[in-house]
């Protein structure tokens, strides 16, 4: 569930920033701002998922900081209403 999650969360937040350094890219600091936004937001993105593969692998249960406790509630939901 947290990997739906974090794909999801992926998609919605890559859309949003090209949606806006399409819109900011050609205005001179602003454009260049939010062109390292993108990179940050991209390299987050990148280490959480490489630690959460790692964890995989390893055995280890590791909850994402707040993914977890979203991916567990919707779960939880899940489980109570299958028959």
């Amino acid at each position: 569930m947290q990997s739906t999650i974090l794909g999801g969360l992926w998609i919605v937040v890559f859309l949003g920033l090209s949606i806006l350094m399409m819109i900011l890219h050609p205005v001179p600091l602003i454009g260049a701002l939010a062109g390292w936004a993108y990179k940050l937001a991209y390299l987050a993105f990148v280490l959480v998922w490489l630690m959460t593969v790692f964890k995989a692998f390893s055995g280890k249960e590791w909850e994402i900081p707040y993914l977890g406790k979203i991916a567990r509630e919707q779960l939880a939901k899940r489980s109570t209403t299958t028959p």
